[in-house]
């Protein structure tokens, strides 16, 4: 299946073959858009996946703050502890500002048959908007790694595979490598929002310096669909050591 899907996307090899193998929904999926173009793959992505997928992670984060509700972990500013914050308060935060971006996106025209300089609009839009939940998950998962740090301990995991390791030097720590991983990615493609907001200026009536938008566009949407679905998962086993 990771053949078919590496001979028709021209993906980084990073989210090819590190990433996208570990979701079989997501990959069955880029298996059936085989044969579409990339603008209509791109206008079935965000409603059949990227949209149910914020949807069912704004679900996770409702139910932590619902069954956490009573319990308090260290508000900290650059690194210092100034109080306390409830996890109601904290993870209904996340919840809001993700279902405003999900909103916003539903609300974006993904019809990409018009002019090139009104098709690049609504990409670039498109792609805004995708990094914007990006980066809402991604401020997730760097908040949640760091309570993982020996010192806080705030939080862990429910459960830890026998076959993990921490570290090659530290084998018995229990590093949240599944948060590290979707901040990582988000570095990755946040970079990319400026060429894909550039690609906007057209020149006269056509451009084909800006023929990269719609593939990268597209990227970036599968790295979301995997990093959303992969949040929902690490945050299932999320254990509030307080």
């Amino acid at each position: 299946m990771i053949n078919l899907i590496h001979d028709r996307f021209n993906f980084a090899n990073p989210l090819l073959y590190r990433y996208i193998p570990r979701d079989g929904e997501l990959c069955d999926k880029l298996v059936s858009y085989i044969g579409l173009d990339i603008l209509q793959m791109l206008g079935k992505i965000v409603p059949e996946v990227i949209s149910p997928r914020i949807c069912s992670l704004e679900s996770k984060l409702r139910d932590i703050a619902t069954t956490n509700k009573q319990k308090q972990i260290s508000k900290r500013v650059d690194g210092q502890v100034v109080g306390v914050i409830s996890i109601n308060t904290l993870f209904n935060g996340y919840l809001n500002r993700l279902n405003e971006r999900r909103r916003r996106i539903d609300k974006l025209s993904l019809e990409f048959n018009v002019a090139e300089s009104i098709r690049n609009d609504r990409l670039s839009d498109l792609s805004y908007f995708l990094i914007s939940a990006f980066s809402i998950e991604a401020n997730i998962a760097n908040d949640v790694r760091h309570h993982f740090r020996s010192e806080i301990g705030e939080f862990s995991h429910k459960e830890f595979g026998e076959q993990r390791v921490g570290s090659s030097t530290m084998p018995h720590k229990m590093n949240p490598v599944e948060y590290e991983n979707i901040v990582g990615l988000w570095k990755s493609y946040f970079p990319k929002i400026s060429s894909f907001i550039m690609a906007q200026i057209t020149e006269h009536q056509g451009d084909s310096t800006n023929s990269f938008l719609p593939s990268g566009v597209f990227e970036l949407a599968v790295a979301l669909s995997y990093s959303t679905k992969s949040l929902e998962n690490s945050l299932g086993n999320l254990k509030i050591n307080v």
